[in-house]
């Protein structure tokens, strides 16, 4: 089981020897480092919903941390779902997604892997609909309605033919009987050159200019490239003419989406992998015509990549009047992430279930690296002006990643991100676990009329509190189901479900001594509201948050580590145990470790 001291259900000591993160700069010089200041959205943890209908495919007794009043169910979760990347709707609502690595593909490439195009008959996507048609929140069933793709990241539904960014092809496809399977393969709007590193194509449709963008990844980290079109997004006519550079510098660049109130094209772009954990930070920002990113030259806002790194000083040198002149032009972009995230589908929010505060906001998917020095496998929510401005970021949709440990306990990698016509959002897994996962915001609302303070609460063990709380519920609907309001007390070895007392007028009492019990940590006081809305369970949730702290000091680490404490050192250390350790220490055990150098940081977990 896992312990902890004062602060919570599970302590981890994380000992980092890198530097620090890159500062938070509102107003950046050029050549500065920078990151995006943080907005905190308040998550707090639900629980993964799952039906049963996935109960065998999908992960079981799981938790993420969303804002206040959201709630997460599996949509679709297992076969025929393999790699489940970026998703659609088509024009009758029915969700769509590209099942990139069905077939036997592994993480990283296709069965085919390589630079020629193989045998249609030898390629192994899809494109699979997930059909909702009782409106339940759950996909009913799969259908494959596109088969025979290489390595097929997105598609679009455009003026009534699906389009296909696969890795040599923008791809066509017509349903000519009307059936919704899309068996018609029309001639490739585009050929693209494929590669067997950044694989992936996205594309996407400018409806009000009748242009199409690509966007196409480099060969390589960091090199010189002879193809132009690499590290590039192109445009072309919706037809597939007029096929020209629109942006540069992008190393790769997998998101893309158009703003919905600018029309602007923006992108998210995953950085070089060579300058430790914390450099450099990954890009999101708006695209205007001719921009030119820093690839491979620099990053961030003219800061040049650092070419003290013999790879890099071989691939680049020597430095052209023409280098210097294009890192000098590059703009300032709208936000900056921490480095290897690895920053996968953009995605504006234009529904109305969420709160206003979410209205045009951008999503994006962080799928995470394993060199990445903060938990990277997340939805952020990023708000910025319409023209990029004033960016704000917050992490949305967390849990997924338990550990800053090369990856460990990582039970899903967000990648796709869409919203249906009801406002709720889907967020794809394609590794670990392959599945769908839907967000949606209850129109409930719970607040703490009276009773404990909202801070914190610090007690000590053994103790007890007289609860006293009274809440307000706002959102309920008087012609669906019966509210249902209770508490969970389980944290404190007390029942799972006790049902608060209707006092009228939307308001529940609940009057009970809490014992603390003997444990130490962070507990949470649970009071779940929920209310089945036409078939449609929608829930809130209120928490208080006790920090339980012991009566007497809690010994971790003594002449040898404490029973029931275990001690976890990450590559690139090698933990050689508990060894007596030298005579300054008189006679008290340490733990000894040993660094890989050639690595820029390393972790410690004591739990």
């Amino acid at each position: 089981m896992t312990k902890s001291i004062l602060t919570g259900a599970l302590l981890a000591l994380l000992i980092t020897n890198a530097l620090a993160q890159p500062p938070h700069l509102a107003d950046p010089e050029p050549g500065q480092v920078f990151l995006t200041p943080q907005i905190d959205l308040d998550l707090g943890p639900v629980p993964l919903v799952v039906p049963e209908r996935y109960a065998e495919t999908a992960p079981a007794e799981r938790e993420l941390m969303v804002p206040p009043g959201f709630a997460v169910n599996v949509f679709a979760a297992g076969a025929p779902l393999e790699g489940p990347r970026f998703m659609a709707l088509d024009p009758e609502g029915v969700l769509h997604v590209a099942n990139m690595k069905a077939g036997g593909a592994s993480q990283f490439g296709p069965p085919n892997d390589g630079n020629i195009v193989p045998p249609a008959d030898e390629m192994t996507g899809q494109i699979i609909a997930l059909p909702d048609r009782d409106g339940d929140g759950v996909a009913d069933t799969a259908l494959v309605v596109v088969e025979n793709l290489w390595w097929a990241n997105n598609f679009q539904f455009y003026k009534g033919e699906l389009y296909v960014g696969d890795r040599h092809a923008v791809r066509r496809f017509a349903d000519a009987d009307g059936d919704g399977v899309y068996e018609t393969e029309k001639e490739p709007l585009a050929l693209l050159p494929p590669s067997k590193q950044h694989r992936t194509r996205t594309i996407v449709f400018d409806e009000q200019n009748d242009k199409l963008y690509v966007s196409i990844g480099s060969t390589c980290d960091i090199c010189r490239e002879e193809d132009p079109e690499r590290a590039a997004i192109l445009e072309f006519n919706a037809d597939g003419t007029g096929r020209r550079i629109f942006a540069t510098g992008l190393r790769n660049a997998v998101g893309l989406a158009l703003h919905p109130v600018t029309n602007q094209l923006w992108a998210t772009g995953n950085g070089h992998d060579r300058e430790g954990s914390h450099l450099p930070p990954e890009l999101v920002t708006a695209i205007s015509d001719g921009d030119f990113f820093g690839w491979p030259l620099a990053f961030g806002f003219r800061t040049w990549v650092d070419f003290g790194i013999s790879t890099y000083e071989n691939a680049i040198f020597p430095i052209t009047a023409q280098d210097s002149a294009n890192v000098e032009r590059m703009s300032r972009p709208t936000a900056m992430l921490p480095a290897h995230l690895a920053p996968m589908a953009i995605h504006f929010y234009i529904g109305d279930r969420f709160s206003p505060t979410y209205r045009n906001a951008a999503f994006v998917a962080s799928r995470g690296g394993s060199n990445a020095a903060v938990l990277g496998n997340k939805v952020v929510a990023l708000f910025a002006d319409p023209d990029g401005q004033n960016a704000r970021v917050g992490d949305f949709l967390t849990g997924f990643q338990p550990r800053l440990s090369s990856g460990s306990g990582v039970w899903g990698r967000p990648t796709g991100l869409t919203t249906d016509a009801r406002g709720a959002l889907y967020v794809s897994s394609d590794w670990t676990n392959h599945m769908i996962l839907r967000v949606v915001a209850s129109p409930l609302r719970g607040t703490w009329e009276q009773g404990l303070p909202d801070e914190v609460i610090e007690a000590f063990t053994g103790g007890q509190v007289q609860l006293r709380e009274t809440i307000r519920v706002e959102g309920i609907d008087p012609d669906a189901a019966p509210l249902e309001v209770v508490a969970d007390l389980s944290a404190f070895g007390g029942p799972e479900a006790v049902p608060l007392e209707s006092l009228g007028d939307g308001t529940f009492g609940l009057q009970r001594p809490l014992d603390l019990g003997e444990h130490t940590g962070v507990k949470n006081l649970v009071v779940r509201i929920s209310q089945q809305v036409e078939g449609e369970l929608f829930e809130y949730r209120l928490r208080r948050v006790f920090e339980l702290r012991p009566g007497r000091d809690l010994v971790v680490m003594g002449e040898e580590l404490a029973p029931r404490w275990q001690l976890t050192a990450d590559a690139p250390l090698r933990h050689e145990g508990f060894v007596q350790g030298p005579a300054v220490f008189r006679g008290a055990a340490a733990a000894f470790v040993a660094e890989d150098v050639t690595f820029s940081g390393w972790n410690m977990l004591i739990e």
